[in-house]
């Protein structure tokens, strides 16, 4: 099967369908996962089949060959459930950029933002403060409420001036 290549990709997922011992299939699925093969994973996602689903989530949780950040041009496929895409992307958190979550944040539902925000607290570090201090002039509150609870654990000047400004807010909670 794996000198088939990339094309072989689809009809092993399809397989995940047929079934019921997916495990072979997963850890031959793994040896294809890389950043010019997530196209297929991508169909994978989007299946109206339950199981073909599970097996790419299954494969792409494993694999670490490719980069996660990638993942999220998914989140606006309406086709792919947010739900894993939301898990893959919490597996791989370690190597998620926040930046790249963070111009994200206009592109997906605001249903969709708490998850996106929830991934930038856990792997923003102080670089990012810049960034963060930014979107505390969003339209939407939960986006501002969100980015001052990540910058408390930032102390700076720059942060209280920011956190100064926001006193006239609004929205009671900022």
């Amino acid at each position: 099967l794996q000198s088939y290549g990339t094309s072989a990709i689809p009809l092993l997922l399809e397989a995940c369908a047929r079934t019921r011992h997916t495990e072979p299939l997963i850890k031959l699925l793994r040896t294809f996962v890389r950043n010019e093969t997530l196209q297929f994973f991508r169909k994978g996602l989007a299946s109206t089949n339950a199981r073909v689903v599970a097996g790419a989530v299954d494969v792409l949780s494993q694999g670490n060959a490719y980069d996660p950040n990638l993942l999220l041009a998914f989140l606006t496929d309406p086709r792919i459930s947010k739900g894993a895409v939301g898990k893959l992307l919490n597996t791989h958190k370690w190597a998620l950029a926040p930046v790249a979550l963070l111009r994200r944040l206009d592109e997906v539902s605001p249903q969709d933002r708490s998850m996106l925000l929830s991934l930038v607290f856990q792997t923003v570090t102080a670089d990012v403060v810049p960034a963060l201090i930014q979107r505390l002039r969003s339209p939407d509150e939960n986006v501002r409420m969100a980015c001052i609870r990540t910058l408390a654990r930032f102390p700076s000047e720059a942060v209280r001036a920011a956190f100064y400004q926001l006193l006239s807010d609004p929205y009671p909670m900022v």
